[in-house]
């Protein structure tokens, strides 16, 4: 779910589905903190490129060396490293206040292929991250609003967020496989190759989906917390780790007995979640609390809760460096943290409305909503 400002920022406005609230905010009504705080660090920002309106998503091929940004109005094919831009593809995800979400693009590399959920328009593109082409458009359900790729089978699953379905893609034909129902509202989803089940976190339902990763059959449903608004899967412990927007927790899933082991509380609004599998930790923005939780991934326990700016929104780890992007919609700003001492290093000015992030090639690319740029920064 796209994620908006609450309280005295900006008039807040309401969807109810199932006893839920869809919290969200027109762009137009956000009023950002007015140019980058006086604590802010210089000389990490390397460069700002101008993409299309109301860019929403961003994920980077690394080993192509080019990354995919999805905004309403066109998906634009950035150079990782300079910034630079390499192609424009007219048509875009749509613009649309309930959906489009940060988890709009997803990445193959293997194939050298992504994917971007075109959430006006009903259909996914297929882009060669070789030369920044498109490939093909394929039809899915209502809404596609998230992706995720599972490479070592070559298979794409799409949470339809209209439908309340997830399409499963052949990634290397490009072709529709299957469509399968889910809960309502299904806004994150993501992939346990080596286990092969896939997790649909349903908002509206309050509820994670289990699919087969081999077929897309559906093989259960499990209860979460209160609207559930992003889930991600750490091979290494065996755990599916889901953002509870609505109550403040984050549910811990057993992925081999697919039941939840715990639940823990952390901060206001917890929005989306990002693993650092080699340090053992999974990291949770907390929207409306204006921190970061860090939990034990084996345990789930909380080890720390970092204040950063206001209204963090994506997060992005470089396990090489061990530091963790965030990107403060509120705030105009990207706070770095050292993910082995818990800590802030530093925090950079950027665009307007920063709401998605993406590091690879030494570089990371946070997409600014309001002013319709990509700033890039320096990884270290």
């Amino acid at each position: 779910m796209k994620h908006r400002a609450p309280g005295g920022v900006a008039r807040l406005g309401h969807r109810w589905r199932s006893d839920c609230a869809l919290l969200v905010l027109a762009c137009s009504g956000v009023a950002a903190s007015p140019g980058p705080p006086a604590w802010a660090a210089s000389g990490r920002l390397l460069q700002t490129t101008p993409v299309g309106l109301h860019p929403i998503a961003v994920a980077a091929d690394g080993q192509t060396g080019l990354a995919i940004v999805a905004a309403s109005d066109t998906t634009s094919v950035l150079a990782t490293v300079t910034g630079r831009l390499v192609r424009r593809i007219p048509g875009g995800v749509g613009y649309d206040p309930y959906g489009a979400s940060p988890h709009a693009v997803a990445v193959d590399v293997i194939r050298a292929r992504a994917f971007v959920a075109n959430f006006n328009r009903g259909t996914v593109s297929v882009i060669d991250t070789r030369t920044g082409a498109l490939v093909r458009t394929i039809r899915v359900g209502g809404g596609p609003a998230a992706l995720a790729v599972d490479a070592p089978r070559g298979r794409v699953f799409v949470a339809n967020y209209g439908a309340g379905t997830v399409s499963m893609l052949d990634g290397a034909r490009g072709r529709l496989i299957r469509t399968v129902p889910v809960g309502q509202v299904p806004v994150a989803v993501a992939v346990d190759a080596p286990r092969g089940h896939v997790y649909v976190a349903s908002f509206a339902d309050s509820s994670v989906a289990v699919l087969d990763a081999r077929t897309g059959a559906a093989q259960g449903v499990i209860p979460v917390g209160h609207c559930p608004n992003d889930v991600v899967v750490d091979a290494r412990t065996g755990h599916a780790f889901v953002a509870n927007w609505d109550d403040g927790t984050v549910s811990v899933i057993d992925t081999t007995r697919q039941r939840v082991l715990r639940t823990v509380p952390v901060g206001l609004t917890p929005v989306v979640a990002a693993i650092d599998s080699p340090a053992g930790q999974v990291l949770v923005a907390n929207f409306t609390g204006d921190s970061v939780s860090v939990l034990d991934s084996h345990s789930g326990r909380v080890l720390r809760t970092i204040a950063v700016g206001h209204y963090p929104s994506a997060l992005a780890v470089d396990p090489r460096t061990g530091e963790a992007f965030v990107a403060n919609a509120g705030s105009n700003s990207v706070s770095i943290i050292d993910t082995h001492t818990r800590r802030v290093m530093h925090t950079i000015p950027v665009g307007q409305y920063p709401n998605a992030i993406a590091a690879a090639d030494g570089r990371v690319l946070v997409t600014n909503e309001q002013d319709d740029t990509v700033s890039v920064l320096a990884d270290r």
